[in-house]
């Protein structure tokens, strides 16, 4: 089974930036690699933290990424589950 048509991004929430990071200036950016669902969700239990420096921005990436929606890879015109590696970056303003 080879993925004809990749997954895509509808929406994902912003994630919260932790408060005590935010108020030192501390900036971080997470590396996560997961499966989206053929519904298009993201399982908590499928979620793997590949690099982050602080385990509060780690945190919140998985919080964000858990409320995602996505559309789903598909074989034809069936969705099917793929592995996804996205970063997030959280950047004090």
């Amino acid at each position: 089974m080879r993925i004809q048509t990749s997954g895509s991004v509808r929406h994902i929430p912003t994630p919260a930036y932790p408060a005590a990071a935010q108020g030192r200036g501390i900036e971080d950016a997470v590396a996560l690699q997961y499966v989206v669902d053929e519904d298009g969700r993201v399982r908590r239990g499928t979620i793997r933290v590949l690099d982050a420096t602080y385990q509060d921005f780690a945190d919140a990436a998985v919080d964000a990424i858990v409320g995602a929606q996505f559309n789903p890879a598909r074989v034809g015109a069936c969705p099917v589950k793929a592995v996804v590696r996205q970063w997030i970056r959280f950047s004090v303003r």
